[in-house]
């Protein structure tokens, strides 16, 4: 019968209750992904809109890995304003300024492999977007207030399919 051995060769020890006996260390995936692998990265969406309704950022991921979003922080200067978060709108982007995600490993020289815009009307928003599919709705409670949102599932974008 094959056994789980520790690094010295010897056999995992196992409680009465069948339970290995070990010590370990811990961390979040996303901790694991930017320490290990340098693949987390921070995105800016800096905007102050003027109107309700509009898109203030967009990302498309051009890599063959997925992008997992596992958290995403704004501030509102309006209270009860309403953020919707959407997959799949198709279309040529219009009225952006390109913007560049930060790598959260200072040690890591790698670049997010997407395309990434915030809006540069206040105004209208990113237009030349349609279709989509709601798979978050968000009301800020309190106006000028950091709202932090983390998806237990995180938003996975998926990768390029060939």
């Amino acid at each position: 019968m094959p056994t789980l051995n520790d690094p010295n060769g010897q056999p995992q020890l196992v409680n009465s209750e069948g339970r290995a006996l070990t010590h370990c260390v811990t961390s979040t995936e996303a901790h694991h992904v930017n320490h290990h692998d340098g693949q987390a990265y921070s995105c800016g969406f800096g905007v102050t809109m003027s109107g309700t309704g509009k898109c203030i950022g967009y990302i498309k991921n051009n890599s063959v890995m997925d992008l997992v979003i596992s958290e995403v922080m704004f501030t509102s200067a309006a209270a009860a304003a309403m953020f919707t978060f959407k997959f799949g709108d198709a279309g040529t982007p219009a009225n952006t300024t390109a913007v560049t995600p930060v790598n959260r490993n200072a040690g890591s020289g790698n670049e997010a492999d997407v395309t990434a815009y915030v809006t540069s009307s206040a105004a209208d928003g990113i237009t030349g977007l349609s279709g989509g599919s709601n798979i978050m709705v968000y009301t800020a409670g309190v106006a000028d207030q950091s709202n932090h949102i983390n998806p237990g599932s995180g938003f996975v974008i998926p990768k390029i399919r060939y």
